[in-house]
C-alpha cells in the first residue's frame, strides 16, 4: 500500500463526484426528452465508476496503518454519503421526468384550455382598449381641428386689430404729436421773451 496510490484514488473519486454534482444540479434540470435520458445513463456510469473507486480505496486502506485508516475512513464515509445523496437526487429527477412524460398529454390539454380561456379574455380586453383608444384619438383629432380653426380666427382678428390701430394712429396720434410740438415751441418762446 502506498499513500500516493490512495491519494490518486481519492483525487479520481473527488473528480467523479464533482462531475456528478454538475450533472445532477446543473445539467439534468435543464434537459428534456432523449437528451435527459442519455445524460442520466451517463451519470449512472459515473456512479458505477465512483463505486469502483470507493472499493479500490477500501482495499488499499486494509494495508494502511491504523491512524491513517481512521482519517481516510472518515473521508470515505463523507464520499459515500455524498455519492448516495447524488444518486438519490438523480433518481428523483429521473422519476420526476417519467411522471411528467406520463401526465404530459393530460397536462397539455388542461394547459391549452386554460391558455385558450385566458387568451380569449385578454383578446376581448385588448379589443375594448383598442376601441377606447380609437375614440380618444377621434376626440383628440376633433380638438386639434377646433384649435387650428380658433388659432386661424384669432390670427385674422389680430391682423384686423393691427390694421385698425395703425389707421387710428395715423389719423389722430401724429397730428396731435405735431400740434403738441408746435404748442411746446410757442410756450418756450413766450417764456423766453418775458
Amino acid at each position: 500500500m502506498s499513500s500516493e496510490t490512495l491519494e490518486n484514488l481519492e483525487d479520481g473519486l473527488t473528480r467523479l463526484l464533482d462531475q456528478l454534482k454538475t450533472t445532477v444540479y446543473h445539467h439534468l434540470p435543464e434537459l428534456r426528452g432523449e437528451r435527459r435520458r442519455q445524460e442520466v445513463r451517463d451519470a449512472e456510469r459515473v456512479v458505477d465508476e465512483a463505486n469502483g473507486y470507493l472499493r479500490s480505496i477500501e482495499l488499499e486502506l486494509r494495508n494502511a496503518p491504523g491512524s491513517y485508516q481512521l482519517e481516510v475512513n472518515r473521508r470515505l464515509g463523507r464520499y459515500k454519503a455524498e455519492l448516495t445523496r447524488l444518486r438519490q437526487n438523480m433518481r428523483q429527477q429521473s422519476d420526476r421526468g417519467d411522471l411528467l412524460r406520463d401526465d404530459h398529454e393530460a397536462k397539455i390539454k388542461e394547459i391549452d384550455e386554460n391558455q385558450r380561456q385566458r387568451m380569449l379574455k385578454n383578446t376581448s380586453t385588448l379589443q375594448a382598449a383598442t376601441d377606447a383608444l380609437g375614440r380618444t384619438q377621434a376626440i383628440s383629432q376633433e380638438t386639434d381641428d377646433i384649435a387650428v380653426d380658433v388659432i386661424g380666427e384669432l390670427g385674422s382678428q389680430k391682423a384686423a386689430l393691427i390694421r385698425t390701430r395703425d389707421r387710428v394712429s395715423e389719423k389722430y396720434v401724429l397730428p396731435y404729436n405735431g400740434i403738441f410740438i408746435v404748442s411746446l415751441l410757442i410756450l418756450v418762446l413766450a417764456k423766453s421773451t418775458s
